[in-house]
């Protein structure tokens, strides 16, 4: 049982957690949030450089590039006024700060898909561990749709460096099954993590659609195959669906939707769950509609809400592996 209660939750706009020494990080994250802004305020010294060498050079030979001048200044505006916006956001309205915060995330998760797309063929199943630790409950991280286990390279890499050895990643095979066969795969690689470590209970970490195969499988075979399900953390999860799901390719899109009698199922029997749970979403992910659907109504659950964060990012977020080491961590 985890040492925080029940249903604590964290504020929007926590400090960062490492100030207050609620987490543990043994070595600086730097997540895809921070290196956009790292290029952003790049992209604006270049844009102030290359209109102040047009202005100079207009000078010193007295004819002007109008087409470099355009191009620099429309540039150099567009990168001023965003860090304009960044500094005067914390004092708009509510709902601009929220149109904001989607626009900037959804930009945010363009490099995500962008590293997620360059990662794609370094699967993390094919390097799990050989053998497991016997005194440490052993996690299984489980990707999400349309995707594969090459998507936890940044957390598996931060679990690792925070002492936790026994990290699983599962390959769910073919994008368009059902959710209940990828539980299937899940089981079977609970089976064999069980043989390594020869331990019989699990931690699972699911990012979108793995969020909804990990409850599956804890809430239809876990019992069954005599596991125990020590934590069940989701990130940008459609617990309760999501309307984006009627735009998706396959029987596990169809399942998601918003409203179907899958997520239904689902919805009620995790409301009788006992498992320890630990929902994240954001307020600015435009791929689970509503962004409510990220969280159930469970008896045991904590939940944390962020205000900026874009689907893609949960996997690459510094924020999001604090947050999941705290909680790895209060066993």
């Amino acid at each position: 049982m985890m040492t925080q209660p029940t249903g604590h939750f964290l504020p929007l706009e926590d400090p960062d957690p490492k100030e207050r020494g609620d987490f543990s990080v043994h070595e600086p994250a730097i997540g895809i949030e921070k290196v956009c802004k790292i290029a952003f305020h790049v992209l604006t010294a270049l844009a102030v450089l290359a209109t102040a060498s047009v202005i100079i050079a207009t000078v010193f030979t007295g004819t002007l590039p109008l087409a470099v001048l355009i191009v620099s200044s429309t540039a150099l505006a567009i990168l001023l006024t965003a860090q304009a916006v960044n500094l005067v956001k914390p004092f708009l309205p509510q709902k601009v700060q929220h149109g904001i915060n989607v626009i900037q995330a959804t930009v945010v998760d363009l490099f995500a898909l962008l590293a997620l797309a360059f990662m794609f063929p370094m699967k993390q199943s094919w390097f799990d561990p050989q053998t497991g630790d016997p005194g440490q409950t052993p996690i299984l991280l489980v990707h999400g749709y349309l995707h594969n286990s090459s998507g936890w390279v940044y957390h598996r890499h931060h679990y690792k460096k925070a002492g936790f050895t026994n990290v699983f990643t599962v390959d769910l095979g073919h994008p368009f099954h059902s959710i209940e066969a990828y539980s299937h795969a899940v089981r079977k690689k609970v089976e064999e993590i069980r043989e390594k470590t020869g331990r019989s209970d699990i931690r699972l970490i699911g990012h979108s659609m793995g969020g909804v195969v990990s409850a599956h499988y804890a809430l239809h075979h876990a019992e069954e195959d005599g596991v125990e399900v020590k934590d069940l953390i989701t990130l940008g999860s459609p617990l309760m669906g999501t309307r984006v799901g009627r735009i998706g390719v396959g029987k596990c899109a169809k399942q998601m939707c918003f409203g179907s009698d899958y997520i239904s199922d689902l919805s009620n029997r995790l409301k009788e769950s006992t498992i320890p749970h630990f929902h994240q979403g954001s307020k600015a992910d435009i791929v689970i509609l509503p962004h409510r659907s990220s969280f159930n109504d469970c008896r045991d659950k904590d939940t944390l809400v962020y205000s900026d964060l874009g689907h893609g990012s949960f996997l690459f977020s510094d924020r999001v592996v604090r947050a999941n080491i705290h909680r790895l961590s209060s066993e």
